[in-house]
């Protein structure tokens, strides 16, 4: 919400300016200007959602699935690291995990979870990481020196996309 503030506050205020302007207008005799009031509030009301659209759309994994999709092997596993990627999942084709220590607004579905060994703390992914297994797993960019400071420093980097990096143990 912090980074769409600026962008919710400007289409208020078009909306409000028009709807005020359309109220002035249109108590008069020239409907020309009630038309064009609404066509101007209209193309602004366009402009400021193109404008938010980028900065709050998240980008998506799309690209990284689809690497992790052709390198899958039986008994591979696959996580995001301290978020849930919706798509992921979707475009790998493959049940994904989540690696958190603070599940936030996912704890009552852990909780009630029959799958848990897909969603693990940190410190149970460390061990995860060391087995015998390969693992793949999302991190964005912003969590990239928390993902290395964790001691996955030697993760081999598969491929990157807007925001989100691609790391295997193997």
């Amino acid at each position: 919400i912090s980074r769409a503030w600026p962008y919710l506050a400007a289409i208020a205020v078009v909306l409000v300016a028009g709807a005020i302007q359309g109220w002035r207008v249109s108590s008069g005799t020239n409907p020309r200007a009630s038309i064009i009031t609404l066509a101007a509030t209209a193309v602004l009301m366009f402009a400021c959602v193109t404008f938010a659209a980028p900065p709050l759309i998240r980008p998506g994994t799309k690209p990284l699935a689809e690497i992790v999709r052709r390198n899958f092997q039986p008994g591979d596993k696959v996580f995001s690291y301290h978020d849930y990627f919706q798509d992921l999942p979707y475009y790998s084709g493959i049940l994904t995990g989540i690696v958190a220590d603070d599940w936030g607004e996912l704890t009552f579905g852990v909780s009630h979870a029959k799958d848990t060994d897909r969603f693990i703390s940190d410190a149970e992914f460390e061990q995860v990481w060391a087995g015998a297994g390969r693992v793949f797993v999302v991190v964005k960019n912003k969590d990239i020196a928390v993902f290395r400071a964790a001691g996955f420093g030697s993760a081999l980097t598969l491929g990157e996309c807007r925001g989100h990096i691609l790391f295997s143990n193997r």
